[in-house]
């Protein structure tokens, strides 16, 4: 059916995790809460500071609830640059570089220099149509990275994701 190969790189590890913590839909929900409860903790510090008169503990308080609010987004992604940092010195990315990928009827089969693993498509979760790649969920943290730049063209790229979309269950 379809056969793949193709490397994958930091950039894409990073665009994964950039996606999953902040391009979903459910993150969104959750950052626009935090920012919600941050603003309103940021009010009450505020009215308090007034209320009860300067205070530099209240003033901290105040000021890391705002930077929190406007800058979570900023915080995830350094965070996640210095997580895979810290793998890669320690030799411990959790993917393979290079990939070959092979969709059959029934399952998939992905082999890099890690692991080889074969997936029936009713295992996974969900499809994602990424900003650079396609996902192939198969846990609620996993998944299999499918980069762009795997495919000729934009149209080899939309076949590819209609023929697995019609393979994965609907949920």
């Amino acid at each position: 059916m379809y056969t793949l190969s193709f490397s994958l790189t930091d950039a894409d590890y990073f665009e994964f995790n950039r996606h999953h913590h902040l391009g979903k839909a459910s993150s969104g929900k959750f950052i626009r809460a935090m920012r919600v409860i941050m603003l309103v903790m940021a009010g009450i510090v505020a009215f308090l500071t007034y209320v009860v008169g300067f205070r530099a503990d209240l003033i901290i308080i105040c000021t890391v609830a705002l930077v929190l609010v406007f800058g979570y987004d900023r915080l995830v992604l350094i965070l996640l640059k210095l997580q895979i940092s810290g793998l890669k010195k320690k030799g411990k990315l959790p993917y393979g570089k290079n990939v070959q990928m092979q969709f059959d009827e029934e399952t998939y089969t992905e082999v890099n220099e890690l692991n080889e693993s074969i997936t029936k498509y009713t295992a996974l979760e969900r499809v994602v149509k990424g900003r650079e790649a396609i996902y192939l969920y198969i846990g609620a943290m996993q998944a299999s990275i499918i980069p762009f730049s795997a495919f000729e063209t934009e149209k080899d790229n939309d076949d590819f994701l209609a023929f697995i979309i019609s393979k994965t269950p609907s949920r």
